[in-house]
């Protein structure tokens, strides 16, 4: 896994009891106070709805940033501005829980954080100087003490720039890939548990005659696709593997799809089908019918791009906010994590010529064992608790946050 490094400053941070920067902060003592007992580690991060943003309109006025920072400076005789910091010459510390801002109408970015976050946030961290980014210092990094404080001070910030003029809005980034997990495993303790069973039944179908009224009577409860409705509380765990057609093309080509309901999997060998057939299609794009599965890598787009379907009603349980607070982030350590139980590595060898080897009789339990454990996962992680509800968003799928075992 690729990683990024910084060089580091240690913050510094507001000690006075000066009121008056206090209300810098809060909109009245009353929400101070609600500051003080909230930025608890242990509870959920919730917005202060009182807060207003400190640079506030006098005589129709907005603020400037310049005028934003004396402002600042006035308030508090004892307020310390810290040293601008400097690049190193070599590669620092790496990020970790660590918060992107920047802004392109100051270089006063540093004072403005410190004005803006709450003491209870930014004590304890660093500010870190993106080798890349070394000349604008109206971009900067900070590695937070904690996930949950990176995680409140990006929430903060996104509340203040709502009560700010936009030319004194600082956008910031949570760095998802570099907060501290909540749960961990490692490899050995992965190899120690017990294997995911196999499930009791499971049908390969290699015959599109077959799929129709296979597809029905296992997993569809004798209705069709169309008939489904969301009372009818029709769940799914799917998977999908593929390989290249061709061994001198670097093009997958996606050759098994599996789906699972409590008691069938059914094993859908697409190769020899020669096709999606039309009800696969259907509970692919069906919004009544969820589909469970783990999107490893986005997989689900590139297999939407090759049967030109559009996969809708579908739970990725690799974007929930348990599993982007774990590591590693692979099914198989998941399941480790939270089943106590370890799915067998099965190697398919992605340049094979020989599609019998990819339907060997271990490699269908494998297919199976991935979808119906995907589907056994759903409701587990609904039950576990994470510190803060962390969301997968447009553009996180531009970072492969999900490590390799």
């Amino acid at each position: 896994m690729a990683k990024c490094f910084f060089a580091n400053k240690k913050v510094g941070y507001h000690t006075s009891s000066n009121p008056n920067l206090i209300g810098l902060r809060t909109s009245s003592s009353h929400a101070r106070n609600q500051v003080d007992s909230s930025w608890d580690d242990l509870h959920d991060f919730t917005i202060l709805k009182e807060w207003k943003s400190p640079f506030k309109q006098q005589n129709g006025h907005h603020h400037t940033i310049k005028e934003d920072i004396q402002l600042l400076r006035d308030m508090n005789s004892q307020y310390h501005q810290p040293r601008l910091f400097t690049l190193p010459m070599k590669k620092g510390e790496e990020a970790q829980n660590c918060v992107k801002f920047e802004t392109h109408k100051s270089n006063y970015l540093v004072e403005l954080i410190e004005g803006i976050l709450p003491k209870e946030i930014i004590q304890g961290s660093k500010i870190l100087v993106k080798m890349t980014e070394s000349s604008f210092p109206n971009i900067i990094f900070i590695n937070f003490s904690t996930a949950v404080k990176a995680y409140q001070a990006d929430q903060f910030m996104q509340q203040w720039n709502e009560y700010t003029p936009p030319t004194n809005k600082i956008k910031s980034t949570l760095i998802k890939k570099s907060l501290d997990p909540l749960y961990t495993i490692t490899h050995d303790s992965i190899e120690s548990l017990p294997e995911y069973p196999v499930p009791k039944n499971i049908t390969v179908i290699t015959n599109e005659k077959e799929v129709e009224s296979k597809t029905i009577e296992l997993l569809l409860d004798g209705e069709k696709p169309m008939d489904i409705q969301l009372l009818s509380k029709i769940e799914l765990g799917m998977d999908f593997d593929w390989y290249h057609k061709n061994i001198t093309s670097d093009e997958q080509t996606f050759y098994v799809l599996t789906l699972c309901n409590d008691d069938n999997c059914v094993v859908y060998n697409l190769e020899s089908i020669g096709c999606l057939p039309p009800i696969l299609e259907q509970i692919i794009s069906s919004r009544t019918i969820v589909k469970v599965g783990y999107n490893h890598k986005m997989e689900s787009t590139k297999f939407e791009k090759q049967f030109n379907v559009k996969l809708n009603a579908y739970d990725d349980l690799s974007k929930t906010p348990i599993v982007m607070r774990s590591k590693p982030k692979t099914l198989r350590s998941v399941a480790g994590l939270f089943l106590k139980q370890k799915i067998p590595k099965s190697e398919v060898h992605r340049y094979s010529t020989s599609l019998s080897s990819l339907f060997t009789d271990k490699k269908i339990q494998h297919y199976a064992q991935k979808a119906h454990c995907a589907k056994t996962l759903y409701y587990v992680l609904e039950s576990d608790k994470v510190d803060f509800q962390l969301r997968f968003e447009e553009g996180d799928h531009l970072i492969d946050y999900i490590e390799d075992d």
